[in-house]
């Protein structure tokens, strides 16, 4: 973990009978590679972009909803303007009504890009229920560990209904599927064609409904996934400049320099000098 900064206990929860706090980023700017002591569940209540969790890119936008787990590294790279809602959740709590909680938050935790995602009523239901907790924490009575762990269930109930619910017809869920393949298959030659026919979406649909959300076209934003991916690899590999090139979907290394330049400012080996120091 070096090099890499870590969210501590002390700095998010009161104490540690405090099973949850939150916090809401409005709009989120954190660019630097962290890590938290504790999970946390985030909630994307406006706009979009893209997170590297643990090294991989990760397109996400309203409504999705994913866990980070303790000692998960991972930062967003904006695309638009993101907003976010940070549960945090202390790991050290000992819960006194819920059993057998970490298979069930095991469901929530990023699994190949397959994030839960709301439709704006749940979502803002979920949204409601986490504002909550500070007048519950403010009543301080004998049943406040009960109405803590009881919210915290209802939001999972709600969270892990919508996993099981298919919302194929959905022009956005179509597309944000769509964008999950991409960042499962970045390296590989995108055939935009292919693309539109297996997610049944028109191919002007397509390249409206990504620009919209990414603000790029679908070859800048696939370009973009790679980028990201192969600065990863740069920072965290020994492989060669050349070789991460090959290994991020660019068959010419001339063109990743001229496209890593472009969008960072740096060359691949000078990023690499950088960061090694």
């Amino acid at each position: 973990m070096a090099n890499i900064n870590t969210f501590l206990y002390q700095d998010h929860f009161k104490d540690e009978q405090t099973l949850l706090s939150f916090n809401y980023t409005d709009p989120e700017y954190n660019e630097n590679e962290h890590a938290h002591e504790f999970a946390e569940l985030v909630i994307v209540d406006k706009g979009c972009g893209v997170q590297i969790f643990n090294g991989e890119p990760y397109f996400i936008q309203e409504g999705d909803v994913f866990l980070v787990k303790e000692l998960d590294r991972h930062f967003y790279n904006e695309l638009g303007t993101l907003k976010l809602m940070n549960l945090h959740i202390n790991s050290k709590y000992q819960f006194q009504y819920l059993k057998h909680i970490e298979p069930i938050l095991a469901q929530l935790h990023i699994t190949d890009g397959n994030f839960i995602w709301l439709m704006p009523q749940e979502k803002d239901y979920c949204m409601k229920l986490i504002r909550q907790l500070p007048e519950i924490y403010a009543k301080n009575d004998s049943m406040l560990l009960f109405q803590v762990e009881s919210l915290f269930m209802q939001l999972i109930g709600v969270l892990l209904t919508n996993k099981n619910i298919l919302k194929n017809n959905h022009t956005q869920y179509k597309i944000r599927n769509l964008l999950i393949y991409l960042q499962q298959n970045y390296m590989e030659q995108i055939n935009w064609h292919d693309l539109s026919e297996r997610f049944f979406i028109k191919n002007k649909t397509l390249t409206r409904k990504i620009k919209e959300l990414t603000q790029m076209s679908p070859v800048n934003y696939l370009n973009r996934l790679r980028l990201l991916a192969a600065r990863e690899k740069i920072y965290h590999t020994d492989l060669s400049i050349t070789d991460i090139a090959t290994l991020c979907g660019f068959n010419n290394s001339d063109y990743f320099t001229k496209c890593y330049k472009k969008n960072f400012g740096i060359s691949p080996s000078q990023a690499r000098k950088n960061h090694t120091g």
